[in-house]
């Protein structure tokens, strides 16, 4: 998808950056999610908000991330913390954040190396996936995704199979738990690898909700056998592992699945291959 912000706009941004904080070289697009593009610059990270739905998400992760973060943070696993963060201006009319990034994103990786970054990615999604306060935002719920799901699989070739599975998940027992911290958005480029290992993860918000928002992401960037290797340290970890929650994370990776194709994700395909291998 290309970007919406100008690149003299970005540039422009750039130059109020802190000297102490500004990387050599320009920023260069990277790509989008949840309404909020990004632009590599260095080892930063510069997220542009296109729409007052993305600015509230640029509000919740400057006011919750760090909180929400902790335990990932302690389990050995970044978290782009803000460094800078841009007020509204007549170049651009909306704040925006500069966060530090490491790591290359997990599509980088090829399929059937990918088992210890499952594994790791359990270990940070139990350490996670806390109770979260109740003045944190909510994540919505999956039948809520309904309308949104029917526009993305739109002329898909797979809309069948993903309704399919999308309803499945829909009908599913609800999560009756205490809401926990999500990522809410996690998709392949969100996860953060070097050396064959996660070392991050990339946000585009945070809220309370269901953990199996996330647990959709080892259905959309992992093999079956990698899944139930990731199962297996949520198990000992004591985290959230059933049969509904695992039918309910199907449902949210068929939804971010169409998503990405529809909004032109290069390798959104490659995911719902993924998804639909064994479903």
């Amino acid at each position: 998808m290309a970007p919406t912000i100008p690149q003299p706009v970005v540039d422009r941004l750039a130059l109020d950056v802190p000297a102490d904080l500004a990387p050599d070289g320009r920023p260069a697009y990277v790509g989008e999610a949840g309404g909020i593009e990004a632009y590599r610059w260095g080892s930063l990270l510069m997220r542009l908000p296109t729409s007052d739905e993305a600015v509230n998400s640029i509000e919740n992760e400057s006011r919750w991330l760090e909180e929400a973060t902790a335990g990932l943070v302690r389990a050995g696993i970044s978290a782009p913390i803000p460094r800078y963060r841009g007020s509204p201006s007549a170049a651009f009319t909306r704040p925006w954040l500069l966060v530090a990034v490491d790591g290359e994103p997990l599509p980088t990786v090829p399929v059937d190396d990918r088992g210890r970054i499952a594994r790791d990615l359990a270990v940070g999604l139990a350490a996670l996936h806390a109770k979260a306060p109740a003045a944190a935002p909510a994540v919505a719920s999956l039948n809520a995704m309904a309308e949104a799901l029917e526009e993305a699989v739109a002329g898909n070739p797979q809309a069948d199979r993903l309704r399919a599975l999308f309803a499945r998940g829909v009908e599913a027992d609800p999560w009756e738990g205490e809401p926990v911290w999500c990522h809410a958005r996690l998709d392949p480029g969100s996860l953060l690898t070097a050396g064959g290992r996660l070392v991050g993860v990339g946000f585009t918000g945070i809220g309370r909700g269901d953990p199996a928002v996330d647990y959709a992401i080892f259905h959309l960037g992992f093999t079956a056998q990698q899944r139930a290797d990731a199962r297996v340290i949520l198990r000992a970890l004591g985290a959230a592992d059933d049969g509904a929650l695992w039918t309910r994370a199907e449902g949210w990776a068929a939804y971010r699945a169409a998503s990405l194709v529809a909004s032109g994700e290069p390798l959104a395909r490659d995911y719902v291959d993924l998804l639909l291998a064994d479903s």
